[in-house]
């Protein structure tokens, strides 16, 4: 899977890493650290669902203060569309 969300027009998009289908769009209007926030669930997910990702690095260090407020706003969004892997 590809996590990413923009900068400059904070967007969250997910898709097969082999680009098999276009880009999907789950999010819209969202702060930096909510895009950041659902990536970071959606990282944890595909790790506990065993999904091997090209993705190596964290969005969010678990040290890192905002990390959980930012967690938990992203796993209540995944939650509320039914995302699952």
């Amino acid at each position: 899977m590809i996590f990413s969300p923009r900068a400059s027009c904070p967007q969250l998009f997910f898709s097969e890493v082999r680009a098999t289908r276009p880009l999907e769009k789950i999010a819209e209007g969202l702060t930096r650290e909510q895009a950041r926030g659902v990536e970071q669930a959606l990282l944890n997910e595909a790790r506990r669902a065993g999904v091997k990702l090209e993705n190596k690095i964290n969005s969010i260090a678990r040290s890192n203060r905002i990390y959980d407020r930012a967690v938990a706003y992203g796993n209540k969004l995944l939650s509320d569309i039914g995302f699952k892997f």
